[in-house]
């Protein structure tokens, strides 16, 4: 849009973000805040339909922590905006909702032009962004978190850049983190979405900067950040797309004011119990191993802990710890991998001061899954996840088989 084209009341309405208050010197920063009524104004400026398109997609879902924009996005904002990009703002919604914009606006007001009065309109422009993704035209309308077709909406605005601000808890639609859970092989997730045609070929080509996965208000420890990011690579990279993760998030708040629908997502946790032995401590797979290895966490020590210092307490007690799996590969990798899990835990233990010959490892393989696997010849991911888990049974030798 060129400003020599616009009509007098655009050109009243820039000339009113200076009357604001919001001076070229007082907006040297675009960490700063505009000044009230400023961003409505700007809004209201028709970007050039002939400008290219950077798209930011933003997850207002419950489970999300909303802060300030991310460093990566601001940064490639600046950029499109020295392009003079418009921006296009997909929300992420729940269940069963087709992909929508809720706003599209002028990264640059004042296109090809240097003056104070044009600088000063990109700086308020940038730091309108985070009221912008923030909005109530931006938040869920249904339970759930369905990035997937958040992204794919995103993707068909052809972007010359897509940003994503989501912690990558998706818990609706065809990518579901609740059906395939947190363990499971990225590359067979990403198989079958594009068995079911949920990869769209839109997002093929596409660049994605990801900011704040794993930023969430369910407190996710970091082997299932890491399980997360390795999931999206798979399906994104399987999209076509190459993405991006930034890890920096530009700092955090509390979540978003108001009522949010609910976005219900079982994160894996152990399970400890009282037994009339002992105590028997449970925990997923997913907290402890990456997909189809043996090799612990770095942030499974606090877990075998719990172990060690029942152990402690009680020098009586010994520990038989079983490994078991989901019924994936043949029977005598399924047992290999299982008892190589448990050892793996009995080493940690040892580790923690505990004597080897208190220690008991037991591979069982998927031969005493906790739930039923299979629903009518098909398999369950989500039950298969529940089946993944190594279980410390603690006790006197002559109670523990």
């Amino acid at each position: 849009m060129d400003i020599n084209k616009s009509t007098a009341g655009l050109s009243l309405l820039l000339a009113g973000l200076l009357l604001s208050g919001c001076t070229a010197e007082a907006s040297s920063s675009t960490g700063g805040a505009a000044k009230p009524g400023d961003c409505a104004k700007l809004a209201e400026i028709p970007p050039d339909v002939s400008a290219a398109t950077v798209a930011l997609v933003v997850d207002n879902t419950a489970s999300g922590v909303q802060g300030p924009v991310p460093s990566a996005v601001l940064e490639a904002l600046t950029t499109a905006q020295e392009r003079g990009d418009q921006l296009a703002i997909v929300p992420v919604d729940g269940a069963g909702k087709a992909g929508r914009i809720s706003r599209t606006v002028a990264l640059d007001p004042y296109p090809g032009k240097e003056a104070d009065t044009a600088k000063n309109a990109r700086k308020i422009a940038l730091q309108c962004v985070g009221e912008w993704m923030r909005e109530a035209a931006a938040r869920p309308t249904a339970p759930g978190s369905d990035i997937l077709t958040a992204l794919t909406t995103a993707s068909r605005e052809k972007p010359t850049a897509l940003l994503v601000v989501s912690d990558g808890l998706t818990s609706a639609g065809e990518f579901d983190l609740n059906r395939t859970g947190f363990d499971d092989a990225p590359d067979d997730i990403a198989a079958d979405l594009v068995a079911s045609g949920s990869l769209a070929p839109s997002l093929r080509g596409t660049g994605i900067v990801w900011s704040g996965l794993g930023t969430s208000t369910r407190g996710l420890p970091q082997s299932l950040v890491t399980a997360v990011q390795g999931i999206w690579t798979a399906v994104l990279k399987k999209a076509g797309a190459t993405p991006v993760f930034d890890p920096r998030t530009g700092g955090t708040t509390a979540p978003i004011a108001g009522p949010l629908p609910a976005d219900d997502l079982t994160i894996p946790d152990t399970v400890r119990s009282t037994t009339s032995c002992g105590e028997q401590i449970v925990v997923p797979s997913a907290l402890l191993f990456s997909p189809g290895s043996a090799d612990l966490h770095a942030d499974a020590d606090p877990i075998a802990k719990q172990a060690a210092d029942a152990l402690t307490a009680h020098p009586d007690w010994i520990a038989i710890v079983e490994g078991h799996t989901a019924s994936y590969d043949t029977a005598a990798v399924r047992k290999q991998l299982s008892q190589d899990r448990a050892q793996a835990v009995v080493t940690a233990l040892t580790k923690l001061t505990i004597a080897a010959n208190r220690l008991q490892p037991k591979g069982y393989g998927a031969t005493k899954p906790a739930v039923p696997e299979f629903s009518n010849g098909k398999h369950d991911r989500a039950a298969a996840a529940k089946n993944r888990r190594v279980v410390v049974n603690l006790g006197p030798k002559g109670c523990l088989h």
